[in-house]
C-alpha cells in the first residue's frame, strides 16, 4: 500500500508546476516582446530617455538661432531614413520657433556598432535573475544636422529650405 501524502504535500506539488509553467509563460512574454519592439524601422518620434536604446530625435539650442539635430535608428532603419528624419525635425523646429527658413551648416552620417549582452531570464527560487549567454552587434545608423535658423525676409539665400514645403513632402511617409 502506498503511503498517503500530507496536504501540504499536495500544495507543495502544484505550487513547483505552477511556478514552472509561469516562468515559461513569462519567457515568452519576454520573447514576444523582444521581437515587437524592434520590428520596424525608427519612426518620427522623439528619442527615449538615455537608460534605453534611444531610438529617434534630439535636439539642442548651440546659440542664439543655431541647433544641433541628432537622430538614432534602430538597426532595421535605413541611412537615408534617419537622415530625412533629421532633416524632418529641422523644419518643424523652424516651425516651432515662428520661422519659416533654415539652412544647413553641416550634416554628417554614419553608423554606429553597439553591442548587446544577450541574457535569458533564470528563476532561481526569488525574482527571475538574467544570465548572459552571449553578444551581439548591431549596427544603427545615425544622422547629425547642424542648422542656423533664418530671420523673416522677404527673399531668401538659394541653401535655404522651406520648413513648411518639407514637412509636406517627408511627413507622410515618416510621422
Amino acid at each position: 500500500m502506498m503511503p498517503m501524502r500530507s496536504l501540504g504535500e499536495v500544495f507543495t506539488a502544484k505550487r513547483g508546476m505552477s511556478v514552472i509553467k509561469g516562468l515559461f509563460g513569462s519567457i515568452i512574454i519576454l520573447i514576444i516582446l523582444g521581437l515587437l519592439g524592434c520590428a520596424q524601422p525608427t519612426g518620427y518620434t522623439k528619442a527615449n530617455p538615455p537608460w534605453t536604446a534611444g531610438y529617434g530625435y534630439s535636439d539642442k539650442r548651440i546659440n542664439g538661432d543655431e541647433f544641433s539635430i541628432v537622430v538614432t535608428g534602430n538597426p532595421l532603419t535605413s541611412k537615408p531614413r534617419v537622415a530625412e528624419i533629421a532633416l524632418l525635425r529641422a523644419a518643424h523646429l523652424t516651425k516651432e520657433e515662428g520661422l519659416t527658413h533654415f539652412v544647413i551648416i553641416k550634416r554628417k552620417a554614419e553608423t554606429l556598432e553597439r553591442a548587446e549582452l544577450i541574457s535569458i531570464p533564470l528563476w532561481f527560487g526569488g525574482p527571475l535573475v538574467p544570465v548572459p549567454i552571449g553578444e551581439k552587434t548591431t549596427k544603427e545608423p545615425m544622422a547629425i544636422l547642424l542648422i542656423r535658423l533664418l530671420p523673416l525676409q522677404p527673399a531668401y539665400p538659394p541653401d535655404a529650405l522651406n520648413a513648411a514645403e518639407i514637412i509636406e513632402h517627408l511627413a507622410k511617409h515618416l510621422e
